[in-house]
């Protein structure tokens, strides 16, 4: 019972630490981005394949990019045609089907990442420019790595307190 109380404990401490670098983010107007980071610490703790965590760190840094840009791809080609839906519903399925010619290991990332700037739309953040696109993609990085390190964390925490 004790080790599941430090378990608990542990997690619970992370959770804080990414929430509290959140609300920094959202002091600086920004906007709160604990959600980029709550979806990747549940992606990189229900990683499927036994790589180590630096290996799907790099991948997620490699893929996540190209999710946004497909995403960004997904929004505004639609907007060139009058967003006609045909035409809209083309360059869905033509950026889904994209996404999955990577390698696989990097599949699952783009996906995450496609995700990801459809939820930031959620919010009100839209990729107009292409400043504002490198921010959403920094924004996206610097909290899915947040969200990996606060799974590694917690991996090893709880394995200390087991």
């Amino acid at each position: 019972m004790k080790n599941k109380f430090l378990s608990v404990l542990s997690v619970g401490l992370v959770a804080i630490i990414v929430v509290a670098i959140s609300d920094l983010f959202a002091m600086l107007s920004l906007g709160s981005f604990a959600w980029i980071a709550f979806i990747s610490w549940n992606f990189t703790a229900k990683a499927t394949d036994d790589s180590p965590k630096s290996k799907l760190l790099i991948r997620l840094i490699i893929s996540i990019p190209i999710g946004l840009i497909l995403a960004i791809c997904m929004i505004h080609i639609p907007i060139l045609f009058d967003n006609n839906i045909v035409i809209k519903y083309l360059i869905v399925f033509l950026c889904n089907g994209i996404a999955v010619l990577f390698p696989t290991k990097l599949v699952s990332g783009i996906f995450l990442g496609i995700g990801i700037t459809f939820s930031g739309l959620g919010v009100g953040i839209m990729p107009n420019t292409l400043k504002d696109a490198f921010i959403i993609l920094s924004v996206i990085v610097i909290f899915s790595i947040l969200g990996m390190i606060a799974a590694w964390s917690s991996e090893k925490l709880q394995n200390k307190t087991n």
